[in-house]
């Protein structure tokens, strides 16, 4: 719900809380705060879970998991107490689980008690995380019993307000409405003075009151008031309006509406009695209300005013030295109070200029609000506390964390906040400030944490980790274990296999020394996919099972999704597409018992749709895909998921869905992702351009693919690559067989040669050894495609190719396969009957699946052919074949194919060991039968009769 301030978004939000709770709903209210509110995290979400019923908060919560409470205490101070152990879960995930726990929370209430009504009011002064959160409710909220209902001034929204940016992202979904408030009209004033002074107002004060107010509501009433009900003297302006309300209470009451303006606009009233010492606080209070200055908060639980306006104006009017003073006041009320968060107290510290205290209490509230996840809050406590740290120089041990501590803690936050740039400068400079020969230990861990924060740069990560072992003393065993580890998973990522085996090896060997339980589950997960990667997955498929079987028997959430995740790839290695979907499954749902449906398990519901579309399933991908797309995804699973929808409209011909799609994931993945997620995209694009007969286009995705990878190639993403290539050039020497370039045509055998050279190269280690299966049937698609490239029909590479992908129960490209091997059969003297019922699996095949432009193709060659596809053809007497029909010969026959096909006389007369001579007499007779007048009709009628093809 947006407008502009006074425009009567709280009065309308009151009548629907009102309406809801006539109708039994459940109404939870929170409310942001105006200053500071951008430091306290959660602020408008733990105000409104206060409302929760408390007898069924207790009993839901206490039948969560131990570890799930823990991390709600964040969020429900009053109904649980804030745990002080360490987050199990970390930061980069952690937040998400923290939504998910309260999103399920919700879904119990709506189910188990009464529909909800959730409203965050004013949410244009919350906190990042706050926003963040009502962001992944939008997204995510599954129950048709709770409504969110967010409030937001339109005035208050700068150029670079984060709202401008998430208000269109949540209006474009279908769950999503936007209520935009506007101003009333000067016969809608008049109603507003009527209703208010219960009497008619003269028109003329009615037209006043409409101009000064521009049809605001709150304007209108505060300028009425101020100046009296007959409007003899209407003040100018809202604060002018606002100061003459003000000015009518006495000293005591002014006062009191100056600590409730310092406080952020509400405050407590056990922390308004500390703060007012001599006042007389009832009167003033009641002065107060009796103005309509304040009001109630609900719960009675301390007072605020009437609008938010209000206390704009009257923090205004207060002088700097007012200011301090009571932001001192109050901050030394808070230190009393026993709810109060240090965040308040930080930011009323450091309104009060106390530098000292302000250090004090944002280190604390840092440290607070990274155990919340709340980075981004964090993140502004930490970094002020680094500000303030040089004006205070505090004594050794008077905080909890020292300088290098401070500067470690603000560049985890940085990180997660979504700045890895900031949060690798704030740890060089922490390592700059430590003496690693007397602390060798803390310096390695910072070296570690330097590692994680180049995620995506393992080359750089790898450099750290060993900086890390090269600092570590003996005897320092667990952090050692767990280095290993790392540095294992970096040589995986740059696919240095056999060095990364031997890292998780001796991590192994170090973890067993150890004795901690769980100490190796990082090793043997990174080693299983590494030992499928080297040749023998079935031993990787036991380490990784280990693992995931130790994971969950500890309870280690985040351990457990990621063992599910490289389990499903190690059976994508294996060929074994059914047995990862399978996976990717119940990974989800332990995903969602632990809290990380947003993170790990919306990434495997993703990577199941691929899945899906491998097995031919693809009526389920498109649902699955659907489904996806309505939930909160990050970068990689955005990629990932526009990639496969984009592959599954190309193959089925939606060739403009296909385009937005591949479009939107080139842009998203430019921030740049490994190449296991730019490879699929580009080779996405590449099967697109095939089908769209873009065949230049559909290299050049292929070359920036594989330029891409560099040396980084792997048996399972990599050789796709290559078969397209392959195809590509297939499709260009083709066109320029027919066009007669024979440079162009040298250049497409030279590349096409190349390509299947490099993967050759790529798979030869893989000699004696279990091959990953795909990559054996893009290598004999490629060697098939090859033969069209060399203008040479290889009936036999096509069949091997069909019957590769076959066995690995992928139709689509078995189809495609199918339809070459047919066009192979077809040339004069072919097998007409086999070709016939090539093409006709094919034809079915593709129609099955929803394959147009696959179905067409075999359409099409059917026809040219004079084959028909509703069953395979009988055999026919030769006689009534096409070129016998007209009087060719068989030799005749063969002639045209491959003039057909773009080879001159000399090539003709090599393919067929007859002289250049004997080809031109061939050539004359069949001009002759034909009834044509050059080689181009001559091939044209060639393509009627399905004799197109001979060579390729």
């Amino acid at each position: 719900m947006a407008g502009e301030a006074g425009i009567g978004k709280t009065r309308l939000v009151g009548d629907l809380e009102v309406l809801a709770r006539e109708r039994g709903f459940v109404v939870l209210h929170g409310e942001s705060v105006e200053f500071g509110g951008d430091e306290l995290p959660y602020a408008p979400v733990v105000a409104a879970l206060r409302d929760l019923p408390e007898d069924w908060a207790a009993e839901a919560l206490e039948a969560l998991p131990r570890e799930a409470r823990d991390e709600l205490g964040a969020l429900l101070p009053r109904a649980l107490a804030p745990s002080e152990a360490p987050a199990r879960f970390s930061g980069r995930f952690g937040q998400g689980r923290l939504y998910e726990l309260l999103l399920d929370l919700l879904d119990r209430l709506a189910s188990e008690v009464a529909p909800v009504l959730l409203v965050l009011e004013d949410v244009h002064w919350a906190d990042r995380s706050s926003r963040d959160l009502l962001a992944f409710l939008a997204r995510n909220l599954r129950a048709e019993r709770v409504a969110v209902v967010a409030t937001y001034r339109t005035d208050e929204l700068e150029e670079a307000h984060p709202l401008r940016r998430l208000v269109p992202e949540l209006v474009r979904r279908n769950t999503v409405v936007r209520v935009g408030l506007t101003p009333l009209t000067a016969a809608e004033v008049a109603q507003q003075l009527e209703a208010i002074a219960g009497r008619p107002v003269p028109v003329s004060v009615a037209e006043r009151l409409h101009a000064r107010a521009g049809g605001n509501p709150f304007f209108v009433e505060e300028l009425l008031a101020a100046g009296g009900a007959g409007g003899e003297l209407v003040p100018d302006t809202l604060a002018e309006a606002v100061l003459v309300r003000v000015q009518r209470l006495d000293r005591a009451g002014q006062e009191l509406l100056g600590v409730v303006a310092a406080a952020g606009g509400r405050v407590d009233h056990d922390v308004l009695e500390r703060v007012a010492g001599d006042l007389d606080i009832p009167a003033a209070l009641r002065a107060g209300l009796d103005a309509h200055i304040l009001v109630r908060e609900r719960g009675d639980r301390g007072v605020a005013f009437r609008h938010g306006l209000l206390g704009e104006v009257v923090y205004d009017r207060l002088l700097p030295q007012e200011r301090r003073r009571m932001h001192r006041a109050i901050a030394a009320a808070l230190t009393e109070a026993p709810d109060a968060s240090p965040a308040q107290l930080a930011h009323q510290w450091h309104r009060a200029g106390e530098a000292a205290d302000a250090l004090r209490a944002s280190v604390a509230a840092g440290l607070e609000a990274s155990r919340l996840y709340a980075f981004a809050e964090a993140r502004v406590h930490l970094e002020r506390a680094l500000d303030l740290w040089d004006a205070v120089t505090p004594a050794a041990g008077s905080l909890p964390v020292d300088r290098v501590e401070l500067l470690a803690r603000a560049a985890q936050a940085a990180r997660f906040a979504g700045d890895p740039q900031r949060a690798i400068t704030l740890c060089e400079e922490a390592l700059d400030r430590l003496d690693h020969a007397e602390e060798p230990v803390r310096a390695s861990l910072l070296y570690e944490r330097l590692g994680e924060f180049h995620f995506w740069d393992d080359a750089t990560a790898l450099d750290c980790y060993r900086q890390a072992l090269r600092l570590l003393p003996d005897g320092a065993e667990p952090e050692r274990a767990r280095l290993r580890a790392a540095e294992g998973h970096a040589l995986m990522g740059l696919r240095q296999w056999e060095e990364s085996r031997a890292c998780c090896e001796a991590a192994l060997v170090v973890a067993a020394d150890v004795g901690v339980p769980g100490a190796e589950i990082g090793a043997r997960t990174t080693l299983g996919l590494v030992l499928g990667f080297l040749g023998d997955p079935e031993a990787g498929e036991r380490h990784l099972r280990d693992a995931l079987a130790t994971a969950e028997a500890l309870g280690a959430g985040e351990d457990a999704v990621r063992a599910y995740l490289l389990l499903g790839e190690l059976l994508r290695l294996r060929g074994d597409h059914a047995g990862a979907l399978a996976v990717m499954e119940r990974g989800e749902e332990g995903a969602a018992r632990v809290g990380m449906r947003g993170s790990f398990g919306n990434f495997m519901k993703v990577n199941g749709a691929d899945d899906l579309v491998r097995l031919g399933r693809w009526d389920e991908a498109r649902a699955r895909l659907e489904e996806a797309r309505r939930m909160d995804l990050g970068p990689t699973s955005a990629v990932m998921h526009l990639t496969i929808s984009g592959h599954l409209h190309a193959l089925r011909g939606e060739g403009e869905e296909a385009r937005a799609d591949l479009s939107r994931a080139l842009e998203l993945a430019a921030d740049g992702l490994p190449s296991e997620f730019v490879t699929p995209l580009r080779g996405a694009w590449a099967a697109l351009c095939l089908t769209a007969g873009e065949a230049e286009e559909a290299r050049r995705h292929v070359e920036e693919a594989l330029a891409g990878v560099g040396e980084a190639t792997d048996p399972l993403y990599t050789p796709v690559l290559h078969a397209l290539g392959v195809r590509a050039e297939a499709e260009l020497a083709e066109l320029a067989r027919g066009l007669r370039r024979d440079e162009d045509l040298a250049a497409a055998q030279e590349r096409a040669r190349g390509l299947v050279a490099d993967l050759d190269t790529l798979l030869a280690p893989w000699q004696g050894r279990a091959a990953p299966p795909d990559a054996l049937a893009n290598a004999a698609l490629a060697r098939a495609e090859l033969s069209r490239v060399e203008g040479v029909r290889d009936p036999e590479a096509w069949q091997a190719a069909a019957e590769r992908w076959e066995a690995l129960g992928e139709p689509h490209p078995a189809a495609y396969a199918r339809l070459r091997h047919a066009e192979a059969l077809l040339p004069a003297g072919g097998d007409r009957v086999a070709a016939g019922r090539e093409l006709a699996v094919a034809h079915a095949v593709a129609a099955g699946l929803g394959a147009t432009p696959l179905r067409e193709q075999a359409g099409q060659l059917a026809r040219r052919a004079r084959l028909p596809l509703e069953a395979p053809p009988a055999a026919e007497p030769r006689a009534q074949d096409g070129p016998a029909r007209l009087g060719l010969t068989p030799r005749e026959a063969e002639v045209l194919g491959l003039l057909a096909d773009g080879l001159t006389n000399r090539e003709i007369a090599v393919r067929l060991f007859i002289s250049q001579k004997t080809v031109s007499a061939h050539l004359a007779h069949i001009f002759d039968k034909l009834d044509v007048h050059s080689r181009v009709e001559a091939a044209g009628r060639a393509h009627q009769l399905g004799m197109a093809g001979g060579s390729g």
